[in-house]
């Protein structure tokens, strides 16, 4: 063994010096953690100096946040002047909303549609009129209808004419005429 290391000591002193300074170039393109992690130890000094600066900083940010407190303390009466104005404004909002509210609630609704609306029938029925089943109740309408019924009373659709009689289904009329052109072929229009 010492007899291999002799020969490569003798062999090659420039390729040893060359190594070694490729492995501290290496080293130094490491971050903090992977240096430490290889085995770089810090001087008493330089630990001191690190604690000396989180300190420092720890200070720092304690008299920022102090000076920050005392400020808003004694910026009290501000916030709650700013506090008592933006509640004013609240309510004169809500009280503005409110008198709009009273003022469309006893004008009359515009109409959208042609039609009027058709008042609701009741929503309950008379004790002789309920059957002894719910299964035989009979429903007046679908929940569909319910909704439309629903959205037409309170204005938010056009109201729809449901009783209004359609025309009933006539084929398109065909008319032929002979081209002369075209003697031999006739050709059909649909109008």
């Amino acid at each position: 063994n010492d007899d291999d290391n002799n020969d490569n000591d003798a062999s090659g002193d420039g390729d040893a010096a060359s190594g070694d300074a490729a492995l501290s170039a290496g080293i130094a393109r490491l971050s903090k953690s992977q240096r430490k992690k290889l085995g770089e130890r810090k001087t008493r000094a330089q630990r001191h100096r690190e604690f000396r600066n989180r300190m420092n900083e720890r200070n720092r940010l304690a008299a920022r946040f102090s000076r920050r407190l005392h400020a808003a303390v004694d910026n009290l009466k501000g916030i709650k002047k700013t506090i008592q104005e933006q509640e004013e404004l609240r309510a004169r909002r809500r009280a503005a909303l409110q008198a709009m509210i009273d003022a469309k609630a006893g004008a009359p609704m515009k109409k959208i549609g042609r039609y009027k609306v058709r008042p609701p029938r009741a929503a309950f029925l008379l004790p002789d009129e309920v059957p002894t089943s719910l299964r035989t109740l009979k429903v007046d309408r679908g929940l569909i209808q319910d909704r439309l019924r629903s959205w037409e009373h309170r204005n938010l659709v056009e109201v729809m004419d449901l009783r209004k009689k359609h025309e009933p289904y006539r084929p398109e009329q065909v008319k032929r005429y002979v081209k002369e052109a075209f003697r031999g072929t006739t050709l059909e229009y649909k109008f």
